[in-house]
C-alpha cells in the first residue's frame, strides 16, 4: 500500500466503480471468515498460546487459502482495525 501525503491523497484517484462493486460482493463472506478467524485466535490465546504462536498459526491458514480469498479477509481485518480508535496500551503495540 502506498504511504501518502495529505496532498497526494486528495490527488490520488479512488478505487474505479467496477471494483467497489466486486470488493462489495465479496465482503460479507470475508467478514464472516474473519469473525470466525477472530474467535479462533481469541481461543488460542486464552489456551495460552503466546501472540507470535497465534500469528503463525492464522498465517498458516491463510496461507493454505485461495490467494484472492486470503487477500480479501486480510484487507477486511486491517480496515476494521484501523476504524478501531487505537488506545494508549494498543497503539503500535508491539506482539510479547
Amino acid at each position: 500500500m502506498t504511504d501518502f501525503s495529505r496532498d497526494e491523497l486528495r490527488r490520488h484517484p479512488r478505487p474505479p466503480a467496477h471494483l467497489v462493486a466486486a470488493a462489495e460482493q465479496d465482503y460479507h463472506w470475508a467478514s464472516a471468515q474473519t469473525d470466525d478467524f477472530t474467535v479462533k485466535v481469541r481461543v488460542l490465546l486464552d489456551a495460552g498460546w503466546t501472540p507470535f504462536e497465534a500469528v503463525v498459526e492464522v498465517y498458516r491458514t491463510l496461507s493454505s487459502q485461495p490467494s484472492t480469498g486470503a487477500t480479501m479477509v486480510s484487507a477486511v481485518a486491517l480496515v476494521r482495525l484501523a476504524q478501531t480508535p487505537p488506545t494508549a496500551s494498543s497503539a503500535a503495540a508491539p506482539l510479547t
